[in-house]
């Protein structure tokens, strides 16, 4: 919103920066076009002295030496391609790296409120109502919930998953006046989204009112923010806040 394209690959190279990711999307001749035009146009700005020809040399020096240093500059002839991707398939998505995963997924949740013992969710005997801002996630949030199910660590029939894409606030409202805990998943993707008085989608309005039954049915309620965590200071009259600062759909169950 503040830098043209070219501004910001200034900064970003005179900063340090080693690689710049996708400063062109390409997923046509046009995109190969305006790439070849980005590269030219960078190219020349460090021709002018705009951007210091010492820190791209530092750059490419950094990424050279990352190269050989795990031997991708070495020639390769292929004799061996067979014993390599027997090695990749068996190293991918291992055991090993499955844990790793979790571990990581786990560090990354951020709980930044948590009044009166509302998480962890253990309460025998209660409801747990899901809402999420996207019909896709609705297919990894039941994923997610049958696997609790299965570890024993969620009563069986105990949460129920619902899409508010393009729902009215009242649908909202009533989809939650019988649990006991309510948990809602926020996307926030722009400013407007946090405005109760616009119309982007659902908005924070619908959130308000969701909040607002909950409490006055004395159910608890967690705010997770699932992409830009600005949501997290927006919904204070939840229970419970969590960020985890963005989020992967499924469009099957992979069973």
């Amino acid at each position: 919103a503040n830098f043209s394209t070219m501004d910001a690959a200034k900064l970003a190279l005179n900063a340090g920066v080693d690689l710049i990711l996708m400063p062109v999307n390409v997923q046509d001749k046009g995109g190969i076009d305006r790439l070849e035009t980005y590269i030219r146009d960078v190219a020349a700005m460090v021709d002018a002295g705009t951007i210091d020809p010492a820190m791209v040399d530092a750059a490419v020096r950094r990424v050279l030496t990352m190269k050989y240093n795990l031997g991708i500059l070495e020639p390769y002839d292929g004799n061996d391609i067979e014993a390599r991707v027997k090695a990749a398939e068996e190293l991918v998505g291992c055991e090993a790296h499955h844990q790793k995963e979790w571990e990581i997924a786990k560090d990354t949740l951020t709980i930044v409120k948590n009044e009166g013992g509302t998480l962890p969710i253990n309460r025998e005997g209660d409801r747990t109502v899901i809402l999420v801002p996207r019909d896709s996630l609705v297919v990894s949030a039941n994923y997610a919930r049958t696997l609790l199910e299965q570890d024993g660590k969620v009563p069986a029939g105990s949460v129920s998953v619902v899409s508010y894409d393009g729902a009215y606030t009242w649908d909202m409202v009533n989809s939650v006046r019988d649990a006991h805990n309510v948990i809602i998943v926020t996307r926030t993707w722009s400013v407007s989204t946090l405005n109760p008085g616009t119309s982007d989608g659902v908005t924070s309005y619908n959130i308000d009112q969701v909040i607002k039954a909950a409490h006055q049915n004395n159910s608890r309620v967690i705010v997770l923010s699932c992409y830009l965590p600005y949501d997290a200071a927006r919904y204070q009259a939840a229970d419970a806040i969590g960020i985890c600062y963005g989020f992967g759909t499924m469009s099957e169950d992979p069973r």
